[in-house]
């Protein structure tokens, strides 16, 4: 009997190094907190929706514009300066490639061009993850754990999971409390720590109102009531990429 156990822990444990491989996971990570993480992927479309999803354009709070091909990488934003200025950055997230127009005029100074692209890339992180987490909670360098059932602030029961990184993205530091619900299976709530140590977190918020898009689902209310005016298309002209006039309709 004691021989059986010591196999089958070990068989076990070979499954769960293996899933954690497959996903790309740190090794940190348990079994349970990814079940939940690939459960509430499937609630939102499945990974193959989520891969076959091309064009995703958004609004950050309502503000700063987004379109991103997926697919090769390709991306827009539009955004209005403190000054009133209007900035396009059209630029490939892959290869980091960048053309910046101030008010339609190209911005060929290197020093404010390489300082242009650092905020568009800073953006680009900052702006995909309030809208995509769900979606990158398996990302390679994620850590998550199982923490166990908790009420949200609206009162109903969710699995929670904590979510932490391993020298990724931009601020690497930063921790994550992610409340996946009970009878939904969606993300419906998040606790943010600027540092993973931090004795408060910085903020906890909604994620409510999900709504279909294609073939897969995203929140559209995140708790400060704006319009993300958010849209999926499967096809786009190549102009919306390369043609810097502040003009592209949703």
């Amino acid at each position: 009997m004691k021989r059986t156990a010591v196999v089958a822990t070990a068989i076990l444990l070979i499954a769960a190094a293996a899933t954690l491989a497959a996903a790309g996971m740190a090794p940190q990570s348990d079994a349970k907190a990814i079940e939940i993480a690939r459960a509430t992927l499937n609630t939102m479309g499945g990974e193959e929706a989520w891969n076959n999803t091309r064009y995703i354009s958004w609004k950050f709070m309502g503000g700063r514009l987004h379109v991103w091909d997926k697919w090769s990488g390709n991306h827009r934003m539009e955004q209005q300066t403190g000054d009133g200025d209007t900035l396009v950055s059209l630029f490939n997230i892959n290869t980091r490639n960048a053309r910046i127009y101030r008010n339609g005029v190209e911005i060929t100074d290197p020093e404010e061009l390489a300082n242009q692209k650092n905020r568009a890339f800073s953006s680009w992180n900052n702006d995909t993850y309030w809208l995509l987490m769900p979606y990158k909670m398996l990302d390679p360098g994620a850590t998550l754990k199982y923490l166990g059932e908790r009420a949200m602030q609206d009162g109903r029961m969710a699995d929670v999971v904590q979510m932490t990184f391993e020298d990724v993205g931009d601020t690497p530091d930063n921790k994550y409390e992610v409340f996946v619900a009970k009878d939904t299976g969606l993300v419906e709530q998040w606790t943010y720590w600027r540092n993973a140590d931090d004795a408060e977190p910085g903020f906890t918020l909604p994620w409510a109102d999900w709504q279909q898009f294609g073939n897969i689902m995203l929140a559209t209310n995140h708790g400060r009531d704006r319009d993300w005016s958010i849209h999926v298309y499967d096809s786009l002209p190549e102009t919306v990429f390369t043609n810097p006039e502040p003009a592209f309709q949703q």
